[in-house]
């Protein structure tokens, strides 16, 4: 009879599925698949700047998350953890200086921020304000309110 051996299948599968669920989300971070999204989404930036002649200005943001691939295949959570972070820096602080439009950075920051696990950086950078949803650290130097529009 053919109906236990469907109810077995059946039961394994869901266990397996089941499995996949309680996994550590460390595991999903340790795969790469977040670096891979935030590292396509720098490379479409650098693309879109290219009709404008400043897709250099995005080599050491794909260079820095190089170094942060690098330490995650060697499974350093610290190392990957400071890379990730000074990426972040690296699009918060002024990055229209180097070439990198202000929209541009913000986009990319964002994104890091959901894709990007918790053990890999500092979340806290990431609280939002009250007013226009952009993070709390990207107030103009000197400023220490911001106004609704």
């Amino acid at each position: 009879m053919r109906c236990p051996t469907i109810q077995r299948t059946i039961l394994s599968a869901l266990v397996i599925a089941g499995a996949a669920l309680l996994l550590p989300s460390s595991a999903a971070g340790q795969s790469g698949d977040w670096l891979d999204q935030l590292t396509a989404l720098v490379t479409e930036h650098r693309d879109i700047a290219k009709s404008e002649g400043r897709e250099a200005a995005y080599d050491p943001y794909l260079a820095q998350l190089q170094v942060a691939r690098s330490a995650l295949n060697r499974n350093e959570t610290e190392a990957v953890y400071v890379a990730m972070n000074q990426f972040m820096t690296m699009l918060d602080h002024h990055p229209e200086a180097a070439g990198v439009p202000v929209w541009s950075a913000k986009i990319l920051f964002d994104f890091c921020g959901r894709v990007t696990p918790p053990m890999y950086h500092d979340i806290s950078r990431h609280v939002h304000d009250q007013y226009a949803g952009e993070p709390a650290q990207r107030l103009p130097p000197g400023t220490t309110e911001r106004h609704p529009a």
